[in-house]
């Protein structure tokens, strides 16, 4: 401490921030709830940022270093104090938007399915055919439900 700089203590930081983050949920809900400005619109914006970062990243393989950084023990040990009604809160605050989800890909495969039921099986060539329209039509399935 020669400098006239106390060092940093980690634990404590993170003790604070704990601290000040359980009663702070009202603030969050509020501020996400009333954002400055479009958060859809802001995102947008920034695609060419999120681009080059996500590229410079891959390029310097990010992905990787950070993965083999995971202590492995640390990540169980969160997982088994989550709590199991955790999935189904999460997905239920979200049940309106997997409604919209399921109802356009259960169309999406009524209608592939339609396409290859017509087709004859008759043969093994045709049941062959029949798969194969079949993986052309689910993988237009996978890109419609991305767009």
């Amino acid at each position: 401490m020669a400098d006239g700089l106390r060092p940093l203590d980690g634990n404590a930081m993170a003790e604070k921030m704990l601290r000040r983050l359980s009663g702070a949920g009202a603030d969050w809900k509020a501020g996400v709830q009333n954002p400055r400005r479009d958060p859809i619109a802001a995102g947008i914006a920034a695609a060419p940022k999120w681009k080059d970062g996500v590229t410079r990243a891959a390029n310097e393989d990010r992905f990787a270093k950070g993965l083999s950084k995971v202590d492995k023990g640390a990540m169980q040990a969160t997982i088994a104090a989550t709590p199991d009604s955790a999935v189904f809160d999460g997905v239920k605050r979200r049940e309106s938007k997997l409604k919209t989800k399921f109802v356009r890909l259960a169309g999406l495969i009524s209608t592939a399915q339609g396409q290859v039921q017509g087709m004859s099986q008759a043969t093994e060539a045709d049941r062959v055919q029949r798969m194969l329209k079949n993986l052309d039509l689910m993988k237009g399935v996978g890109k419609a439900m991305k767009s």
